[in-house]
């Protein structure tokens, strides 16, 4: 080879298109590069040969045109990469794969086969949203204030779908002050007949409890005082002591043996985690024929047969039994304490038992005198274990579940617990039990007839708005009857806890409602205020609306106004008040929390 060639070193593709369309060949020897030179046209020449040996292939690439052979740039197409080829196939046959039919999902069958009142609920829902829809229409056509913020009178307008609550708020906002509405006369007779009950009730003589003066020269004396004494200040004194001193954390030993007085028919200790096994058999020992006993955080204490037999030794007639924190104790230990009281017990706490399990509630389920029944916070429960809850005879009417776990405990287990004891229960708490559903919801209001107490607290998102008003909605239809005459209910932090559900929560409970707790429920605004104003200002005595930012302080004051009844308000949290003017209440020594 020339040195010429050596020089010019191996040929470029640019370099050969162009001989080619000039009508030169190439000479022979850039043809035939010399050894060791021209390596890098070599493997691209045999890359394009594999590239056109799989493009001759009748699959993939059946669909895929191919170039005309020619040379010259007249004649040639442009080329289809591998990469776009796979494309256009996988594109080509992604049809006969995908089988997915959106339409077989659209209904949502627990929705479907919601009762009557659930059903209106979701019509309701759907004309607030167009109430919403239209004073939005409204604002906008009428051009809006000139500072870009919505005014009174723009954002409690009145449209067709408004109700009588829109008309107070418009009237507290707009008009000429607040104006009380007009109640129905049958809620004006059923709250006049529960306020004489309440006076009925009153007419007893007060309790006998320590004044805060009082209590604390107690505690100031409590190490050296004598158990003669103590024993005259009675058994709810005794127990507001015992609470002081877990708080200030003088709840030992020896503390224990002076509240157990001779006599005493009940032990409270609020926290046992200071004492010994040792001196809490020996404070039973000291009390007479023990009904009542509550120990809380008592897995310490509390944590052999040794106790056990002590306790079934002074209390062979137990009533009432609390063992909160029950950490130690087996399931057998208990059965056996259980078995005892089989027809006296009326009232069991096992909160925080982290041994429980389904042997445990059998033991439970085998006492036929039992009334009530608190599980909170037993976070190894699963359905199975409480199923067998399902053997028992007893008429419950109170049931506690809060804070069970969210994968363990579902709606089953509950509408099966409901189907059972529903008829006969006066409470029920369900909080913070986030497994749960709708259809627990649905569960309620089929089986619960007399319900005096609901505990929503704390529900996850899958509670929705339409389940929870429509627990409260009257049955128009026949189908379900009312869930009771409800005198305490408790949404604090539920999510779907909207205006919406606080009017028909009112409505149907308003002459009977005494506690309402609407703590940390972000969604109320001042339609909730007035609704509760208006339905329950007789009977209303407690109202928790902590951190509840959406109602102003024009609507507290209507509020405060309007509750007749009430003794104590919780507004922790309610920014809306913080340098305002006091609130003026109508009625006497109302009791305000969480203002400075």
């Amino acid at each position: 080879m020339s040195s010429g060639a050596r020089k010019r070193g191996p040929t470029t593709f640019d370099d050969e298109t162009e001989s080619e369309d000039e009508g030169q060949q190439p000479s022979s020897s850039l043809q035939q590069p010399a050894k060791g030179r021209g390596r890098g046209k070599a493997k691209v020449a045999k890359r394009q040969a594999d590239d056109d040996d799989d493009d001759d292939d009748e699959d993939p690439f059946e669909a895929v045109p191919q170039p005309a052979k020619g040379r010259g740039k007249a004649n040639s197409k442009p080329k289809v990469s591998r990469k776009d080829g796979l494309r256009e196939v996988a594109v080509n046959r992604a049809g006969h794969f995908a089988k997915f039919n959106n339409n077989k999902c659209s209904i949502d069958p627990v929705k479907a086969s919601w009762p009557g009142p659930f059903s209106v609920a979701r019509a309701l829902e759907a004309k607030k949203r167009e109430t919403e829809k239209q004073r939005a229409t409204a604002s906008s056509s009428s051009g809006g204030s000139s500072s870009g913020k919505l005014t009174p009178a723009e954002r409690f307008a009145l449209t067709p779908a408004s109700d009588e609550y829109d008309k107070i708020l418009y009237n507290i906002f707009v008009g000429e002050g607040s104006h009380a509405s007009k109640r129905p006369a049958v809620a004006v007779a059923a709250a006049s007949a529960a306020t004489a009950r309440n006076k009925q009730g009153a007419g007893g003589a007060e309790g006998s409890a320590l004044s805060p003066a009082e209590m604390k020269s107690l505690l100031g004396s409590v190490e050296r005082a004598d158990k003669e004494g103590l024993s005259k200040l009675g058994a709810d004194v005794l127990k507001d002591l015992a609470v002081e001193l877990a708080k200030s954390r003088r709840l030992n030993g020896q503390a224990v043996l002076l509240l157990a007085t001779p006599g005493s028919h009940a032990l409270h200790i609020p926290d046992c985690s200071q004492i010994e096994e040792d001196v809490l058999i020996q404070a039973m020992a000291q009390t007479g024929a023990l009904r009542e006993v509550s120990l809380r955080f008592c897995g310490h204490g509390l944590a052999s047969d040794k106790s056990v037999t002590a306790l079934l030794s002074h209390a062979p007639g137990l009533q009432s039994l609390s063992l909160h924190g029950l950490y130690k104790l087996p399931d057998d230990g208990l059965g056996r304490l259980l078995a005892s009281c089989t027809t006296s017990l009326r009232h069991i706490d096992l909160s925080c038992n982290t041994r429980l399990g389904s042997k445990g509630l059998s033991s439970v389920a085998s006492i036929r005198s039992l009334r009530s029944l608190v599980l909170d916070d037993c976070l190894s429960l699963v359905d199975n274990d409480l199923g067998a809850l399902l053997e028992s005879q007893a008429e419950l009417e109170g049931l506690s579940l809060a804070n069970l776990d969210s994968e363990k405990v579902t709606d089953a287990s509950i509408a099966a617990l409901l189907s059972k004891f529903g008829a006969s229960l006066k409470e029920l708490n369900l909080s913070r039990s986030l497994g749960l559903t709708d259809q627990t919801a649905v569960a309620i209001r089929q089986h619960c007839r007399g319900l005096r107490g609901l505990f929503l607290c704390e529900l996850s998102s899958k509670f929705s708005s339409a389940a929870l008003t429509g627990l409260f909605l009257p049955d128009q239809d026949g189908l379900l009857g009312s869930i009771g005459p409800l005198e305490r209910i408790g949404l604090a932090g539920t999510k779907a806890t909207n205006d919406d559900v606080v009017v028909q929560l009112v409505e149907s409970t308003g002459h009977t409602l005494t506690s309402l707790d609407l703590c940390s429920c972000n969604q109320l605004t001042n339609k909730a205020a007035v609704a509760i104003a208006t339905n329950c200002g007789s009977t209303l005595t407690h109202l928790d609306v902590s951190f509840v930012h959406g109602i102003e302080h024009k609507a507290f004051e209507h509020l405060a106004s309007s509750l007749h009844g009430l003794r104590s308000l919780d507004v922790y949290g309610c920014t809306t008040l913080v340098n305002r003017p006091p609130l003026n209440f109508s009625g006497d020594r109302v009791k305000v929390a969480g203002l400075q």
